[in-house]
C-alpha cells in the first residue's frame, strides 16, 4: 500500500497541478517510530486526505496469524476480572489435566492452550498489550517466545493506525440543501428556476492540488523514499508505515495560503433547474454531482432543493385537489342562477341552484392539479359564501319575500370541520395541536422581509400615497363643574389630520438619524413612555432601523415599577409625553442612566420642559426638534437581523414588578404572518381605531399588522372613543364617529362596558323601545344559533335597519371585524356585540411572554366562550396538571395546562435567568415553549377553551377547590357590577367578593326603592344595596350553573372604580390580586369575622 502511494506521488511530483500535501510526523529513532498524531484540520474545517495520500498505515508480522482468541479459550468475557479469569482457568485445567485424561489424545493440547492463554492474561501488561494487538502478536509463544520480554516496545506502539484509517476515510463531495420559493402557479404548472447557493469548489489559487503551483516533493528522510519503516527487538520484526511521509515517500512543506491545503474553497454555484408540474409544498428534488467539489475528483456531492410555495390569494390546496370562495348575493342565492368562477386554466361558468346555502359547495370534476407520473387530474370545489346589501329595491323585494320565505325559514346545519389537528411533538408528554391548513409553523408571510424594519419600509414603498397615521386636531381644552365640587377636563377635537405612507417614512428615518445626532449610542436602549400616539409609532419604527432596542414602558406605570424598568434595561434616551415627563422629574434622582430626554411636543408642556432642563443633567429635546436634526445630516440605516430583540415589553406586573419580556424581530414577525393567514381579506381600504396602549403587545402587533397590509389608524383614546366618552365635550364627536373605522382591537372589560352602555340605555327608554330591542335581539340570537325559528333574510335586514344601526352607530357604524385580546371574553358578550354590530368577533389567546400569539377564532366560528384554533405560528399543547384534577385523558375534551411552542415564543425575561428557566424550555428537537399557567381544554374540532387559571385555584377548608377567575367571570355580568374580585381563605369553608358597584343601576335601584343616602358611598353601606346586589350574584350564579361554594357568601361593596391610575388593575384592567387584598385588607378581614 505504502508503495503503491509513492508511485502515484512519483507520477504527481511530475505534474504541474501536484494535488495534495503531506502529513508531518515528528520522528526518532528506529527503537521509537511510533510518532505523534497528523497535524489536525483548522477549526469548522472536515480534514481530508489528497488523492496520493495513502490514508492508513500498512502492518507486517514475520509470522503466521494465530486466530484463537485467549478469551473464548478460556470461555470468559473481555471484561471479565482478574479472579474471573483465575477461575476459569483452574476449573479448565482441572478438567483437561492429561493426568485425568489418559485415554483422551486431544487433552494434552487443549491443556497447553488453556495454560497459554493464563500466561498471558494473568499479567495486566500482556493483556493490555494483547487487547490492543490480538493473539498473532503471541504466536510465537508456542515456540519459547516472550512478547512482554526484552526490547518489545511497551504501551500501544499502534495507537494511531486504525484511528488514521478511518479519520482519513473519504467520501466525495458534500451534499448542498438549499430552498425555492414558488409561486401557486408556478408549482402548479411548473416551470423553470436558476438556483444560486453556497458550496465546496476547487481553489482557484492552487488549481485544486493544496499546493503552490510549481511545488516538488522532497524524498522522504526517514524512509528514504520507501513508505516504510521496520522495527526489530529480538526475534520480533514489525514493518509500518511511515508517519512522516504516511507511507508515499516524498514530503511537501508548503500549503496553499488560499485554501490551506484543503484544495476546496466557499464559493458561489448556480443550476438552471426544471422544476415539473403539480409539485407541492415542501417536496424535494435531488439534483446530481451538483453539491460541493470531490477532491479526488470522482464523486463530487448532490444538490438536494426543498421546494416552498406561496399561498395564492384565490386558490387553496389540499393534495391534488383546488378549494375556491364564490361570493353570491342573496337574488342568486334564493333564485339561482350562474356565476365566473376561476379555474387553473381559466374562468369557467358554474350554476346555482335555488335556495344555495352559504358554506354549500360544488364540484368541478378533473379541475384540479395533474397527479405527478400520472394522467389523472384532481377536482376543483367551489364554495358559496352570500353576501347581503344595505339597501333593497322594493319591486324586488316583491318578488323575493314568498320565495325566502319557503326557501330560507329552515333549520340551518352547521358545517362541523377540523380547524386544529393533533401533531406528535418533543418536549414534556402531552396532547398537541396544531393548525388544520399548516403541517409546520409560520415564520413570515411577506417575500423578501424577516425583520419588522424590512417590513415597514417594503409597506411604505408600496402604499406611497395612501394615508397612514392620523391624528384629531385639539381646537380647546375646557373645564366643566360637576355636583360635589369636582371638575372634569372635557376636549373639543377636529376631524383626523392624516400622514400617508411616504411622509410617515420620511419621518421615521429623519427621526432615527436625529437619535444619532443627539447622542444616542450604538447598544444603548430607548424607552417610550408615552400614551398611545402617532408619534408613538414613527419613534418605535425609527429605533428598529438603527437596530436599537426598544423598552416599552406603560403610561400608566407607578413610580417603582417605572424605576425599576428603567434602570433594569439600563436606558439612556426616553422618549415621553407631556404626564408622563412630569413623572420622570418627579423621580429623577433615582434614575441612573438616563441622559436624554425627547418629549412630544403638546399644549401646555413649557413648565415641565423647564423643570426638566434646570432640575436634572439630562439633554432634553422636542420630537419636531430631533426630525430637524435628523434632516439636516442623515445617518444610513443599520438594519437588524432577524435574531436581534426589537422590543422589551415589560408587564403590566399583574403580580408585582413588571417583568422584562425580550422579543426579537422573527417572534414578533411570526406572530403577524400568522394572523394574516386567519383574520379575512385586510387591505388599503381598511381603517384601524389605535386607542389601546401600544406598550401592550396586542396594540404593538395590530398596529404593525394595519401599517403592512396599506390600512389607515387613526389613533384615538378610551377616554373619547365615543360620543358619550367622560373627556368629549357635549356636540363633539368620539373618535369613532369621527374616523368610522372598519377594524378594532378591545379588552374583554372595554367589550364588557360597551354591552353595558347599551343595555342601560335601553332600560332607561323602557316601554316599546325595550320591547322591540328584546324581539330582535332574541329573533337574531336564535338565528345565530342555527334555528329555523329565528331571524333570516329580509327580516335580519329589518331589525339591522331599525335596530342594531343605532348601536353600531356608537362606533361609527362601519365596523367589519373586532379582534378581542388580552383576557377571555364571556360568553354573553362576545354574542351580545356580535348581534349589536352585526360583525363577527375575533377572540385570540396569546402572551406577552408568546408575541400575543396562541390562537384565533376564525371568521366563520360564531362559537362563543372558546379562544379558537392554534394560529399557524404556534404549537399548542396541554400537559397534566394532576393537583388541580386536570388530565389530557379526560374525554371527550383533553385538558391540563396551556404550553406554547413555535417561533413566536420569546428569548426569556430580561435579566432574570431563575424566571425564564421556570417558565421556558427547549425540546430535543430545538423548539421552545412556554408554560403559560393557564388550563384549558380542547373541543374535538381542535379549537381550544380557558377554564381556569393554576394561580387562581384555591383550596378552601373542606377540600373544594374554587376557581377565583371562573366565578368572577360568571359573576361580571351583573348589572349591579362594574368589577369583581373573589377571595377564598384556605381555612374558611366559603368565598367572599369586593365587588365595584355600578353606580348608575344602583342609584336607579335606591330610587325606586325609596332609600335615602347621603353620596353613593353611604349608598353601598346600605345593608339593604348589599343583599340586593348579593341576590344578583346568586342569579348569575346559578345561570353559571356554579357550585354552592363557589358563590360568595358576602360581599362589600366599593363606591371608587379601579382603574390603571389607581394601581388596582393594570393597563389592560387586569385584578392587581396582591394590591387589592392589601388595598382592602381590613374589609377582608372584618367579611371573614
Amino acid at each position: 500500500m505504502a508503495r503503491a502511494a509513492a508511485s502515484r506521488l512519483a507520477a504527481a511530483a511530475n505534474s504541474s497541478s501536484t494535488r495534495e500535501l503531506f502529513a508531518r510526523h515528528l520522528v526518532g529513532s528506529a527503537a521509537s517510530a511510533w510518532t505523534a498524531p497528523p497535524r489536525l484540520p483548522e477549526p469548522g474545517r472536515e480534514r481530508r486526505s489528497p488523492s496520493w495520500w495513502c490514508p492508513s498505515r500498512s502492518f507486517h508480522a514475520t509470522r503466521r496469524v494465530y486466530a484463537r482468541d485467549f478469551y473464548d479459550v478460556l470461555g470468559v468475557s473481555k471484561d471479565a476480572s482478574a479472579p474471573d479469569i483465575k477461575k476459569a482457568y483452574y476449573a479448565l485445567a482441572k478438567k483437561f489435566h492429561p493426568d485425568t485424561n489418559k485415554d483422551d489424545a486431544d487433552a494434552e493440547k487443549k491443556f497447553q492452550e488453556v495454560n497459554r492463554a493464563y500466561e498471558v492474561l494473568k499479567d495486566d501488561d500482556k493483556r493490555e498489550i494483547y487487547d490492543q494487538l490480538g493473539p498473532e502478536a503471541y504466536e510465537r509463544q508456542a515456540s519459547g517466545g516472550d512478547p512482554g520480554g526484552p526490547g518489545f516496545p511497551q504501551g500501544n506502539p499502534f495507537g494511531d493506525i486504525f484511528g488514521d484509517i478511518f479519520d482519513n476515510a473519504y467520501r466525495g463531495g458534500q451534499d448542498v440543501k438549499v430552498s425555492v420559493e414558488l409561486s401557486f402557479m408556478e408549482a402548479v404548472q411548473g416551470c423553470r428556476k436558476t438556483i444560486t447557493y453556497e458550496a465546496d469548489t476547487f481553489c482557484g489559487t492552487c488549481n485544486g492540488s493544496g499546493v503552490p503551483p510549481g511545488t516538488v516533493p522532497k524524498t522522504c528522510k526517514t524512509c528514504r523514499g520507501s513508505g516504510v519503516i521496520y522495527m526489530q527487538k529480538g526475534i520480533f520484526t514489525v514493518e509500518c508505515t511511515c508517519s512522516l511521509c504516511s507511507g508515499s515517500g516524498k514530503i511537501v512543506k508548503n500549503f496553499c495560503k488560499t485554501c490551506k491545503g484543503e484544495q476546496v474553497v466557499k464559493g458561489k454555484m448556480s443550476v438552471k433547474l426544471d422544476i415539473a408540474a403539480g409539485i407541492d409544498d415542501n417536496d424535494t428534488m435531488k439534483v446530481f454531482g451538483k453539491g460541493g467539489a470531490d477532491v479526488e475528483r470522482n464523486k463530487p456531492g448532490d444538490l438536494y432543493v426543498t421546494i416552498k410555495v406561496r399561498e395564492d390569494p384565490i386558490f387553496r390546496r389540499e393534495g391534488n385537489h383546488v378549494h375556491v370562495d364564490s361570493v353570491l348575493s342573496i337574488a342568486q342565492a334564493v333564485l339561482g342562477g350562474t356565476v365566473t368562477v376561476p379555474t387553473l386554466t381559466g374562468n369557467v361558468t358554474v350554476k346555482v341552484r335555488q335556495g344555495t346555502q352559504p358554506g354549500e359547495k360544488v364540484v368541478l370534476r378533473g379541475k384540479g392539479i395533474k397527479a405527478r407520473n400520472s394522467s389523472v387530474f384532481g377536482n376543483q370545489y367551489v364554495h358559496f359564501n352570500i353576501r347581503v346589501p344595505t339597501s333593497m329595491n322594493p319591486y324586488f323585494v316583491g318578488i323575493l319575500v314568498p320565495v325566502a320565505v319557503s326557501l330560507l325559514l329552515r333549520k340551518r346545519r352547521k358545517a362541523e370541520r377540523k380547524r386544529g389537528v393533533p401533531v406528535e411533538v418533543g418536549g414534556e408528554p402531552g396532547y398537541a395541536v396544531r393548525n388544520y391548513r399548516f403541517e409546520q409553523p409560520v415564520e413570515t408571510h411577506w417575500e423578501g422581509v424577516s425583520t419588522l424594519a424590512e417590513l415597514f419600509e417594503q409597506s411604505c414603498k408600496e402604499y406611497v400615497y395612501m394615508p397612514l397615521l392620523g391624528t384629531r386636531k385639539l381646537i380647546s381644552r375646557e373645564t366643566e363643574a360637576a355636583p360635589g365640587g369636582r371638575s372634569f377636563e372635557k376636549l373639543h377635537l377636529g376631524e383626523y389630520e392624516w400622514k400617508c405612507y411616504a411622509e410617515s417614512f420620511k419621518s421615521v428615518c429623519n427621526f432615527s438619524s436625529g437619535l444619532i445626532r443627539v447622542g444616542h449610542q450604538k447598544n444603548e436602549r430607548v424607552a417610550i413612555f408615552a400614551e398611545t400616539r402617532a408619534e408613538w409609532q414613527i419613534a418605535l419604527q425609527a429605533c428598529f432601523r438603527q437596530n436599537i432596542t426598544v423598552v416599552t414602558i406603560y403610561a400608566s406605570l407607578g413610580e417603582e415599577a417605572l424605576c425599576h424598568s428603567l434602570n433594569e434595561t439600563e436606558v439612556t434616551t426616553v422618549v415621553c409625553g407631556q404626564k408622563e415627563l412630569k413623572k420622570l422629574i418627579d423621580v429623577s434622582g433615582q434614575l441612573d442612566t438616563v441622559k436624554r430626554v425627547v418629549y412630544i411636543n403638546e399644549e401646555g408642556i413649557s413648565a415641565e420642559v423647564s423643570s426638566a432642563q434646570n432640575c436634572t443633567s439630562w439633554i432634553v429635546e422636542s420630537f419636531e426638534g430631533v426630525i430637524r436634526l435628523g434632516a439636516e445630516a442623515p445617518v444610513e440605516a443599520n438594519m437588524p437581523l432577524p435574531s436581534d430583540v426589537a422590543v422589551i415589553m415589560y408587564t403590566s406586573g399583574s403580580t408585582g414588578l413588571p417583568k422584562g419580556v425580550m422579543m426579537t424581530h422573527r417572534n414578533v414577525l411570526a406572530t403577524l404572518s400568522a394572523v394574516m393567514t386567519i383574520v379575512p381579506v385586510l387591505g388599503s381600504k381598511d381603517i384601524y381605531l389605535a386607542y389601546l396602549p401600544l406598550a401592550h403587545i396586542l396594540e404593538l402587533a395590530a398596529e404593525a399588522l394595519m401599517a403592512a397590509v396599506g390600512a389607515s389608524i387613526g389613533y384615538g383614546s378610551p377616554l373619547t372613543l365615543t360620543d358619550t366618552s367622560s373627556k368629549i365635550k357635549k356636540g363633539t364627536l368620539g373618535d369613532a364617529s369621527a374616523l368610522k373605522p372598519t377594524l378594532m382591537t378591545a379588552v374583554p372589560a372595554i367589550l364588557d362596558r360597551v354591552r353595558d352602555g347599551v343595555r342601560k340605555k335601553v332600560d332607561t327608554k323602557g316601554g316599546i323601545a325595550k320591547q322591540l330591542f328584546d324581539v330582535a335581539y332574541n329573533r337574531r340570537l336564535a338565528a345565530i344559533n342555527g334555528s329555523w325559528l329565528g331571524a333570516w333574510g329580509l327580516e335580519k335586514l329589518l331589525w339591522e335597519t331599525l335596530v342594531f344601526g343605532k348601536v353600531r352607530a356608537i362606533l361609527g357604524g362601519k365596523i367589519r371585524f373586532v379582534l378581542s385580546g388580552g383576557a377571555p371574553l364571556s360568553g354573553d358578550t362576545q354574542r351580545f356585540i356580535n348581534i349589536c354590530l352585526g360583525a363577527p368577533i375575533g377572540q385570540g389567546y396569546g402572551l406577552t411572554e408568546t408575541c400575543a400569539g396562541g390562537t384565533f377564532s376564525e371568521y366563520d366560528d360564531t362559537s362563543v366562550g372558546r379562544v379558537g384554533a392554534p394560529l399557524p405560528c404556534s404549537y399548542i399543547k396541554l400537559i397534566d396538571w394532576p393537583e388541580g384534577g386536570y388530565l389530557t385523558t379526560d374525554l371527550p375534551m383533553p385538558r391540563g395546562e396551556i404550553v406554547i411552542g413555535g417561533p413566536n415564543v420569546t428569548k426569556g425575561y430580561f435579566k432574570n435567568e431563575a424566571k425564564t428557566n421556570e417558565v421556558y424550555k427547549d425540546d430535543e428537537k430545538g423548539m421552545r415553549w412556554f408554560y403559560s399557567g393557564d388550563i384549558g381544554r380542547f373541543h374535538p374540532d381542535g379549537c381550544l377553551e380557558i377554564i381556569d387559571r393554576k394561580k387562581d385555584i384555591v383550596k378552601l377548608q373542606h377540600g373544594e377547590y374554587v376557581s377565583l377567575g371562573k366565578v368572577e367571570a360568571a359573576l361580571i355580568v351583573s348589572p349591579y357590577v362594574e368589577n369583581i374580585m373573589i377571595h377564598a381563605d384556605p381555612f374558611h369553608n366559603y368565598c367572599v367578593a369586593l365587588v365595584v358597584a355600578a353606580h348608575i343601576k344602583l342609584e336607579s335601584w335606591a330610587s325606586q326603592q325609596g332609600i335615602k343616602y347621603s353620596d353613593f358611598s353611604d349608598l353601598c353601606q346600605k345593608p339593604e344595596a348589599v343583599k340586593e346586589v348579593l341576590g344578583s350574584l346568586a342569579k348569575a350564579a346559578k345561570q353559571a350553573r356554579l357550585e354552592k361554594f363557589e358563590i360568595p357568601a358576602k360581599i362589600k361593596l366599593i363606591p371608587e372604580p379601579w382603574t390603571p391610575e389607581s394601581g388596582l388593575v393594570t393597563a389592560a384592567l387586569k385584578l392587581k390580586r396582591e394590591v387589592i387584598r392589601k388595598t382592602y385588607e381590613n374589609d377582608l378581614t372584618q367579611l371573614y369575622a
